[in-house]
């Protein structure tokens, strides 16, 4: 048989009809055909049994790790305490805090979401008289750590222990019988120090939840290490106290609970046991934009996020958080390989987030970049006699953990990125020929061979209208594409079923594509419950728990059933149009455009609705968008289904893209 016809028919119940539970399945679809006459057929899906087999991409799907909505820091990341070097508050190299709005100022003009200078997040002073703490900026363990944290403590008259306790990222949740390891620097600020105790206690430090650690400081740093046993499950705060006057400094504390393969400075167990069970065939990391930064210094850097934590530089992210750098490039590394996932590396291409203002580094310096790229790649693949290899050896792994892929910037596009990939391109090619070089974005010149990076983060309606959409024939598809993150951000949907409905049948597309999209990442993957989410991830969390939403499902479903072949198949269905009133969209990005005669259905536009950025209409039909800022604005009527929309516009700067999107 050439051709296999598999028929979909809608049957109804009969109102009146019972049947026994004793009843064969037979005698039941024989009452109900014999109750009401049989339906047409609605749907038929021929697979042609015969026709052309295309095989399977088995590397398809994956996911991309990235540091947003505290999935890293607070999430994946095994450290429990928050701040552990009290870096939060420092703002990076030329930006400048504006107390009334509580942002950074980037040397741009963008703004970023801060915290007072002063402030001391995850810890705080015990609710006694006999407490005090203040940011130390004379005393640090590291070069790179600029602040510590100095506590004067004493019994108060009531004869309540003084101190300060760290809460962790929305409290420190224990388990009964388990094991946490504790380190932390101190040093006393007197030649002569009294004991300083150090538990796992409940919020108000009345009750012990652990046993207990003492330590009389010295005038120099101590580095201290214990191991605790929790002696009941919950919320708990991580404490150091005095009875007597003591006043002591302390730097890199640092509390971990047993990591998923026991991995030194590893991941959280129950985080890395839902993304093993997704199989992913790779992991791209660390983003994203948080891999662009917003300005400088606000970026990883690999060789700064690797070995001692104490001497790694911590920074405030492009989400508007503090990040320790604790999960580093070569954790990152040790999970791919623990995951049997494909690593694919992003670095800091030269140009900050260009939805931020964007910092471009000066053609002329971006060398030291490149080498950056270069010696990245040498420590994850040179042999352990050679010099970034022996490095790699110290930190625990002597074998090359091969990298094949390497992305320069995430969602970069533009002239000038373009100008700065093709450094790293020729570089990396010629160093390290095995190595793939992704593109964000579609380079001035490409090959048909070179991997271009596209992002899908829309809503469920999207991913719904995505049926015959990825075998157009235009110039990108001609390049091998990589979709590096995808997902539902429509908040009313996002997390629901219906977004992962929505996301399958994207998914369906893309296996039915196979040429098309050669890697396809899910992001966000985590999301902590317990802070603002930038955006909603499949796996929500807390310190306590984790939740997979459907899009978990969806994608675990897809990734862990595989099979070998493509049929060709033919879907002839019925298909209810579908008519959406809106208005019409205009999103602008990041230059200078002049708009005039604007109309729908002939008239001239009179309103608007700003969204993002800034735009007047000084006359009907004008618009003025603000210069250099990331505009977006509505036109027309909310319950118009159909409208003609006329406008003429000029580009005074820049050469970015513009998006126009109907029924907004």
């Amino acid at each position: 048989m050439n051709r296999l016809s598999f028929y979909l028919r809608l049957m109804g119940l009969c109102s009146g009809l019972r049947w026994g539970a004793a009843l064969s399945l037979l005698a039941g679809w024989i009452g109900l055909v014999a109750c009401r006459p049989e339906l047409p057929v609605l749907s038929t899906i021929t697979i042609e049994m015969e026709g052309i087999r295309r095989e399977v991409n088995q590397d398809l799907y994956g996911i991309t790790l990235e540091e947003i909505n505290h999935a890293i820091d607070g999430g994946l990341y095994g450290e429990l305490i928050r701040n552990r070097s009290f870096e939060e508050g420092i703002a990076p190299l030329n930006c400048r805090y504006d107390a009334r709005r509580n942002v950074l100022i980037t040397p741009n003009g963008w703004a970023v979401p801060f915290i007072r200078p002063d402030s001391i997040p995850g810890w705080r002073r015990l609710p006694t008289q006999g407490s005090a703490m203040w940011l130390d900026a004379e005393w640090m363990v590291a070069e790179r750590n600029r602040r510590a944290l100095a506590v004067y403590a004493y019994a108060d008259a009531e004869g309540r222990r003084g101190g300060v306790a760290a809460d962790g990222y929305d409290g420190i949740w224990i388990r009964q019988g388990e094991r946490y390891t504790l380190e932390f620097y101190i040093r006393s600020q007197y030649p002569y120090a009294a004991s300083v105790r150090v538990a796992l206690q409940d919020s108000l430090a009345t009750r012990l939840m652990s046993d207990t650690y003492e330590i009389a400081p010295s005038m120099g740093w101590t580095r201290c290490r214990h191991t605790f046993t929790a002696l009941e499950s919950g919320r708990a705060s991580l404490t150091f106290t005095a009875d007597t006057p003591v006043a002591f400094v302390l730097d890199v504390v640092s509390l971990f609970p047993r990591t998923w393969k026991d991995r030194p400075n590893g991941v959280r167990q129950d985080l890395a046991a839902l993304i093993d069970s997704l199989s992913p065939r790779f992991i791209r990391f660390p983003g994203g934009s948080y891999a662009e930064g917003y300005t400088a210094g606000t970026f990883p850097v690999w060789r700064e996020s690797v070995g001692d934590i104490a001497r790694r530089r911590s920074f405030w992210n492009v989400w508007g958080y503090g990040s320790t750098n604790g999960m580093g490039y070569h954790e990152y590394l040790q999970l791919c390989e623990d995951l049997g996932a494909e690593p694919v590396y992003v670095i800091y291409s030269g140009v900050t987030s260009q939805s931020r203002r964007p910092r471009y580094e000066n053609i002329v310096t971006m060398d030291r970049w490149v080498d950056e790229a270069l010696a990245a790649i040498a420590y994850a693949n040179e042999p352990a006699d050679s010099t970034y290899g022996a490095m790699r050896a110290a930190h625990g792994h002597p074998e090359p953990f091969q990298l094949r892929f390497i992305e320069i910037g995430s969602e970069n596009y533009g002239t000038e990125y373009t100008r700065r990939f093709t450094l790293f391109k020729q570089a990396i090619e010629e160093r390290y020929p095995e190595v793939e070089v992704i593109s964000s974005s579609v380079p001035v010149r490409h090959r048909r061979s070179e991997w271009i990076d596209r992002h899908f983060h829309a809503g469920s309606r999207f991913f719904l209208s995505m049926e015959d959409r990825l075998n157009w024939d235009t110039q990108e598809r001609k390049a091998a594409m990589f979709v590096g993150e995808m997902s539902t951000i429509d908040t009313t949907t996002a997390g629901t079923m219906r977004a992962a409905v929505a996301e399958a049948c994207f998914l369906l597309e893309v296996e039915n594509n196979p040429g098309t999209v050669r890697r396809l990442a899910y992001s966000p993957v985590l999301g902590h419950a317990g802070y603002e989410r930038a955006r909603p991830p499949m796996i929500l969390f807390d310190g306590e728990k984790a939740v997979p939403t459907p899009s978990y499902e969806v994608w675990k479903l897809f990734a862990n059933h595989r099979g070998d072949e493509l049929l060709e198949t033919e879907v002839e269905t019925y298909r209810r149009p579908q008519i959406y009133p809106g208005k019409m969209g205009f999103e602008l990005f990041d230059n200078s455009y002049e708009i005039e005669d604007m109309r729908v259905d002939g008239r001239l536009v009179d309103t608007m609705d700003v969204v993002t950025g800034g735009c007047t209409m000084p006359r009907a039909g004008v618009l003025q968008p603000d210069p250099n800022r990331w505009n977006r604005f509505l036109v027309g009527e909310e319950d118009q289904p159909i409208a003609e929309y006329s406008f003429k516009l000029r580009r005074t700067k820049g050469s970015g893209a513009i998006r126009i999107q109907l029924r907004d």
